[in-house]
């Protein structure tokens, strides 16, 4: 396979994001970080596996899939909060896995950096495949179960807290019961953080409001495949998977993170900018 890796700061002060990506003749094995409050939780995520060189064999291997996935995810959560209670520092993390060999395609994440699969669209062209979802208090189903915890979800903590007439009339105007922009991001209430599920994060894990609990997904390979998209949200907030495919298509498979990096930046992302793209020989 054919690795393509780039991060960027971007219009941001500091550089938060981490990102590792190796491949061989037996397939790939990548991941992509999104700090948030700093970059240590980040850089650990990555130095856990970029640094291992026995679990990324073990990982590339026929064998191995969500269940290995997901237990790496769940290393980093330990050596995270471990790391974190040690030194006094409060970072998070999004984290997005993803394995490549000659069965399948398999991902695990926390969070909202994304995966997408280009595939041939039988027209000629290429398809977008989101093989994740986000982890985000906008997300319903992340909404209701961060619910069902004992949580609160809304834009500000004033809106996630309304309930009868108050919430309802929030609902149809924000800014005049609750102050709020209805382009501002839902978050979890208490703690205020946007994601749902995250590595680290360590004083919001009471109750679960906020997990660690990956979300896997496997799709076997087939031949249609072109390439794998992995980035942060700094690459989503301003281009949707068609979109990066069609970017990424349209350069050598070396280039192709760095051009959708700059592109993602061109199009006025605010945030720190990290892809990775394993293309298909």
């Amino acid at each position: 396979m054919v690795v393509s890796a780039y991060g960027m700061c971007g219009r941001r002060e500091s550089m938060q994001d981490a990102h590792f990506a190796v491949a061989d003749k037996k397939g790939a094995v990548a991941g992509v970080f999104d700090g948030c409050g700093g970059a240590r939780a980040s850089r650990a995520c990555a130095d856990l596996l970029g640094g291992d060189e026995d679990r990324r064999r073990a990982l590339r291997d026929a064998g191995a899939g969500e269940a290995a996935i997901a237990a790496w995810l769940e290393a980093c959560e330990a050596r995270v909060l471990a790391a974190s209670e040690a030194g006094g520092w409060i970072d998070a993390s999004t984290a997005l896995v993803a394995r490549v060999n000659g069965n399948d395609v398999a991902v695990g994440w926390l969070g909202d950096s994304r995966a997408v699969l280009a595939v041939d669209d039988g027209k000629g062209g290429l398809a977008a495949l989101d093989l994740s979802v986000d982890h985000k208090a906008s997300n319903p189903r992340e909404a209701k179960r961060v619910r069902a915890a004992g949580g609160f979800v809304g834009r500000t903590e004033q809106e996630a807290r309304a309930s009868g007439a108050r919430a309802l009339l929030g609902r149809m105007a924000p800014a005049l019961a609750f102050r709020a922009n209805k382009r501002s991001a839902f978050r979890v209430y208490p703690g205020g953080i946007a994601l749902t599920r995250c590595v680290g994060a360590r004083p919001l894990k009471f109750k679960n409001l906020v997990t660690a609990t990956p979300e896997t997904f496997a799709r076997p390979c087939d031949g249609a495949e072109a390439f794998l998209i992995l980035a942060c949200d700094g690459v989503w907030d301003v281009l949707d998977g068609a979109a990066a495919v069609k970017c990424c298509a349209a350069v050598a498979p070396e280039k192709a993170a760095e051009t959708l990096v700059y592109h993602a930046h061109n199009k006025g992302s605010t945030d720190n900018l990290t892809a990775v793209v394993l293309s298909w020989p």
